[in-house]
């Protein structure tokens, strides 16, 4: 406990002496705040996800539909969240970095609760937010952390956007007034953007900088008319740092040097997203990888299922019951397989039903032809989970 307590208090001292680290921890308050806006627009929704036995549970939680939490209960966890992410802010602003920074801590363990309960509440933003929020709360060295890992979150979004998919616009999930030829430009100039401009972020030459960072701007203010608030409100709490930084003049005089503990950290999260791309070579389709790494808008899948039950006197081919679905995860294999689970349980009282057969084929927008994804006999009397890393077991 006590070397708990020194590890705590070093944080707490690190940002305690730094202006920019102060602000930054308000920013990531109103993230919070944010995060409970969105969550709170479909309370009908989040309620269900919450609530009863049909979830979708995380392959690191594969028994979550074992316990229930009340409608009570989940009101008073929201409302918890929603007091501690406004606390957080409030009390970074008054320079009172001790509770400033347990609130956020709690406000980070409350929304990672709600997070785990349902693999639906799966997002890029969510995942981006806690990098930040890990390198905020327990890394040393956080100023230049931060700077690092920003960029990083551009370059390996970019290196999921070297497909046709995304280059051709075909990856835009809703129309804007970018058209044709224009939208291909725009998305050609997207990953020139967060493969290469972006490293102008850490320039210490204002212009430069100046000049990188507000076509991140450009690009977010777009992105809002794409995927709506959140996201752009997320990155924005995020990106907040590298303003205030130079602002304060706080911005360290060279970027040699990191914390050896700052380099594993960083280390870490290129390993992750090095991942997808060693175990398959379509990991938007088959899903491999896919929890390690982010997973920006660079594919539209489609996918045909099927599900067929066998009875004794006929063969009835079933449909999907995991309801409206965003479209990361419509084919995602996790989601596929828990809703055959679904039908093996509906149907396991009944006396005339044998077993049930699953099958799962999936494309990208741009492909011609599907590939299958999996494709299991007798699944109800030989169940299959999926590991961390996507891989059927």
């Amino acid at each position: 406990m006590r070397l708990v307590r020194e590890f705590i208090k070093k944080n707490i001292s690190e940002i305690n002496s730094n202006r920019s680290l102060k602000w930054y921890g308000f920013a990531l308050g109103l993230s919070h705040l944010s995060t409970f806006l969105l969550w709170s627009r479909n309370e009908y929704r989040m309620m269900n996800l919450f609530h009863g036995t049909e979830r979708i549970c995380w392959p690191f939680l594969p028994n979550c539909e074992a316990y229930s939490v009340s409608f009570p209960v989940i009101y008073f966890i929201l409302t918890a969240y929603f007091c501690a992410a406004v606390a957080s802010s409030f009390f970074f602003i008054r320079e009172r970095v001790t509770p400033a920074y347990f609130l956020l801590l709690l406000a980070t363990g409350l929304k990672a609760f709600v997070y785990l309960n349902d693999y639906r509440f799966m997002g890029n933003f969510h995942y981006m937010h806690y990098w930040a929020l890990v390198a905020f709360l327990f890394i040393p060295d956080k100023i230049r952390t931060l700077h690092f890992l920003i960029v990083f979150f551009y370059v390996a979004a970019s290196l999921l956007k070297f497909n046709l998919e995304w280059l051709s616009g075909a990856a835009m999930v809703r129309e804007t007034f970018l058209k044709e030829k224009w939208l291909e430009w725009a998305c050609y100039y997207v990953v020139l953007l967060e493969s290469f401009f972006v490293w102008g972020l850490l320039s210490r030459k204002p212009r430069l900088f100046r000049l990188t960072f507000g076509q991140i701007v450009l690009f977010h203010l777009y992105s809002f008319l794409v995927v709506g608030f959140y996201y752009p409100s997320i990155m924005a709490c995020l990106l907040s740092i590298l303003v205030l930084s130079r602002h304060y003049k706080e911005l360290p005089s060279s970027f040699r040097g990191l914390s050896h503990v700052s380099i594993i950290f960083l280390a870490v999260f290129a390993i992750l997203h090095a991942l997808p791309r060693v175990l398959s070579d379509r990991p938007d389709l088959d899903g491999r990888g896919r929890l390690t790494a982010l997973n920006m808008l660079d594919a539209k899948p489609q996918c045909e299922t099927f599900f067929v039950a066998k009875f004794k006197n006929e063969v009835r081919e079933l449909p999907r019951l995991a309801g409206p679905l965003t479209i990361r995860i419509q084919c995602d294999p996790i989601v596929v397989l828990k809703e055959a689970q679904w039908h093996c349980q509906k149907l396991k009282g009944q006396p005339d039903f044998m077993d049930m057969d699953v099958a799962l084929v999936s494309r990208r927008f741009t492909d011609e032809s599907y590939r299958p994804i999996f494709e299991f006999r007798n699944l109800c009397e030989n169940p299959r989970s999926i590991s961390v890393l996507g891989i059927i077991e």
